[in-house]
């Protein structure tokens, strides 16, 4: 009987060991996979931020050009885009509208630009104002 006990020893050993180590990596793969989480939440709220600065600035250019603050005739020429407005945020954010001649009306298209050490990350917001006698007014949203 004692013999049995001796040998035993051992095995109980090795198998507390290996339900250690199953434990350590399970741990690791946890932290992971919290860690790649919290990257990719930080990631979605900065791409949300740009779209919501790209669409800010994309309404503050078309209440200009309503109201006639912003004279896009005479810088529109042909079916050239043109750089009607830039301008950078209190957060470093790059903000720039192009217009293009497109039809009866003009299509915009505003950017917004945060320019890192090894990647720029941008997102737009595209819109159609259509020409009317008075001026230009604005159409939709362009996907």
């Amino acid at each position: 009987m004692g013999k049995i006990m001796r040998e035993e020893d051992g095995f109980f050993s090795f198998f507390a060991m290996c339900i250690l180590f199953a434990s350590v990596l399970m741990a690791a793969g946890l932290l992971y996979i919290a860690r790649r989480g919290g990257e990719d939440v930080r990631h979605y709220e900065q791409e949300v931020q740009l779209r919501f600065d790209a669409e800010g600035f994309l309404d503050k250019a078309v209440a200009d050009i309503e109201t006639g603050k912003m004279d896009v005739e005479g810088k529109i020429s042909g079916t050239k885009e043109t750089v009607l407005d830039t301008e950078e945020n209190e957060r470093g954010i790059h903000l720039k509208v192009v217009a293009k001649r497109k039809g009866t009306g003009i299509m915009l298209m505003s950017i917004a630009e945060k320019p890192s050490d090894n990647t720029a990350l941008f997102k737009t917001a595209q819109g159609f104002m259509e020409q009317k006698e008075a001026g230009y007014v604005w159409k939709c949203w362009l996907h």
